[in-house]
């Protein structure tokens, strides 16, 4: 049997993001996201069955000001920072 790996692909992708709302109806903060993550896509050839994997890893930062809504109500500022991971395979 012969079995045949294919590697479809892999990279980087990355952003950055600086919110603001503007005007008398400005309900968000204004708040700067950073994120990067690294994927990579895999196939395996198996006779007639072809398997195919993808793994993917991002990392998120939201830095968010303090706000206060036109209500009145005022909020802190915050950060978050999250990892995440996905993987699928078929």
């Amino acid at each position: 049997m012969i079995i045949k790996r294919k590697s479809r692909g892999g990279g980087t992708q990355l952003g950055r993001t600086d919110f603001s709302a503007t005007g008398e109806e400005a309900f968000l903060p204004t708040h700067l996201t950073d994120s990067g993550a690294l994927f990579l896509f895999e196939e395996l050839a198996r006779g007639a069955t072809t398997w195919q994997a993808g793994l993917r890893v991002e990392h998120r930062v939201i830095d968010a000001d303090a706000f206060a809504s036109p209500g009145g109500t005022a909020y802190a500022a915050r950060s978050d920072e999250r990892t995440t991971l996905s993987a699928s395979f078929g």
